[in-house]
């Protein structure tokens, strides 16, 4: 029995460290440029946490690959993990998921190519 809540503890404290890790990518992806650390992390609220989280949620559905959460420069459609068909339901994801409008004609590979640029347009399209 010990050994099971030993194994337990270890499983736990791995899930802390993933959704700790989760949150610095997303204060990463989402820190503006030229900004102090001090100043970001005090405009960085639990809704962008909770947004960015839900944009890699989608994306490791669309990919099948949770590689997208831990490397947020991982060239997607370099490696094969997004293609036109995967960028439909990806916009079907975000917009079940966030309400985000998209339309394929205002898709540019280019700004889509990695998890973080992916989040810095949803950021974008999404701020008041």
């Amino acid at each position: 029995m010990h050994v099971h809540a030993l194994a337990a503890t270890r499983e736990s404290r791995r899930s802390q460290r993933s959704l700790e890790h989760l949150h610095a990518q997303a204060f990463i992806a989402f820190a503006r440029p030229g900004a102090s650390t001090y100043g970001s992390r005090r405009g960085f609220g639990m809704l962008q946490v909770a947004r960015a989280d839900q944009v890699l949620s989608a994306l490791q559905t669309v990919t099948k690959t949770d590689e997208v959460r831990r490397n947020l420069d991982l060239e997607l459609f370099e490696l094969n993990l997004l293609d036109s068909l995967g960028i439909v339901e990806l916009l079907v994801q975000l917009s079940d998921r966030l309400g985000l409008e998209l339309s394929p004609t205002e898709f540019d590979r280019d700004q889509w190519a990695t998890p973080r640029k992916i989040l810095a347009v949803v950021e974008a399209r999404l701020e008041p």
